[in-house]
């Protein structure tokens, strides 16, 4: 699907470039490693966003369908003063 916001997959956290993972690891929970925790009910994904000339993050995990979450997304956002730079998505892990 394509949306107007970047989106990318990695592996883990230590897959973020150096200029987004500061923002990033500040937004994660003090339990979290650089693996985040794969649970196995969904994904999780990292908004990384500007607003007001800062760059920010925030984390969403459990989500059950990537790309419906990312298309609810990019149709909620169309009037929100954020923008979205990039989403990283860490899959969820196949057992």
């Amino acid at each position: 699907m394509t949306y107007s916001f970047r989106v990318e997959n990695i592996n883990d956290i230590s897959d973020i470039p150096e200029n987004h993972l500061e923002i990033v690891r500040a937004t994660l929970p003090s339990n979290r490693s650089n693996a985040l925790s794969r649970e196995p009910d969904g994904a999780q994904a990292v908004f990384v966003y500007e607003i007001d000339g800062e760059f920010r993050a925030k984390l969403f995990d459990r989500i059950k369908n990537t790309d419906s979450y990312l298309q609810a997304t990019e149709d909620n956002y169309s009037n929100d003063p954020r923008s979205i730079e990039v989403v990283y998505v860490l899959e969820q892990q196949q057992g």
